[in-house]
């Protein structure tokens, strides 16, 4: 079982996704309807951008939830 302590004034992890996605997916049409400087981006400039994105988002959860699970020695608020 997992559990984890919430902050009230938490963002929920799917919807900073679900933002990087949208995002980086504006970025792809950007450049699908020829809008300089995103045609300039080759695939693999695009794809090592998005790769670093989501890796150091990746990096970035997985701190913040371990801080957050119960048993860990953080202090909470109260």
């Amino acid at each position: 079982m997992h559990l984890e302590y919430v902050p009230e004034n938490d963002i929920p992890w799917c919807f900073h996704y679900l933002g990087l996605t949208a995002i980086l997916g504006g970025i792809v049409a950007l450049a699908g309807v020829g809008l300089y400087p995103f045609t300039e981006l080759s695939t693999v400039a695009f794809g090592t951008i998005a790769t670093v994105v989501f890796g150091l988002s990746a990096v970035v959860h997985t701190v913040h939830t371990r801080r957050n699970e119960i048993g860990s020695n953080v202090q909470l608020d109260e």
